[in-house]
């Protein structure tokens, strides 16, 4: 007869993790809190340049559109300030264009950055001097030499030849009506 030796049962291994393996989890994970932690900040200062970028945007529109409507003069200017935000200057920069009474203007918008560099923004435009088609900066009578002469000859029309409520204390274009 022949024998048959059993092995003892092994005991099962306890489930779980050695330290190794534990220590190599958590450098992972720190070094991926530490990338994510740089991306945040990247992104963060990406928002605010988009930010800084829009409303120097804004600003810029802002200020030729002044222009336009005669508000601002079209002589250049150097750096100024807004009024409702010291922190963000303007610049304005015209040249006579080939045409006479037409101006090319350049608004110039910057903002300081924490860094000390400046975030810049421009836009420009042709524009047709105020003084040539009116404004709230030039008198109207100084402008036009026969000025008693154009009102007297009117009509009933106005400068472009339609019909106009000249004369016309109601406001209303003619007709009948209250």
């Amino acid at each position: 007869m022949r024998r048959v030796f059993r092995q003892p049962p092994r005991k099962p291994r306890r489930a779980g993790l050695t330290l190794l393996e534990v220590i190599i989890a958590l450098a992972i994970f720190l070094f991926s809190l530490v990338a994510l932690n740089h991306l945040l900040s990247l992104s963060g200062q990406q928002v605010l340049e988009a930010s800084w970028r829009s409303e120097a945007t804004q600003r810029c529109q802002s200020k030729l559109s002044e222009v336009v409507a005669g508000a601002q003069s079209t002589s250049s200017s150097g750096w100024s300030s807004f009024t409702d935000d010291p922190d963000w200057e303007w610049q304005l920069n015209s040249t006579q264009g080939d045409v006479p009474n037409l101006w090319n203007v350049q608004v110039t918008v910057r903002h300081k950055r924490g860094n000390g560099t400046y975030a810049e923004t421009s836009l420009s435009q042709m524009v047709v001097a105020p003084n040539y088609r009116g404004s709230t900066l030039v008198n109207p009578a100084a402008n036009s030499p026969n000025s008693n002469n154009n009102n007297n000859n009117n009509n009933g029309n106005n400068n472009n030849g339609s019909p106009g409520n000249s004369g016309n204390p109601s406001g209303n274009m003619g007709g009948s009506g209250p």
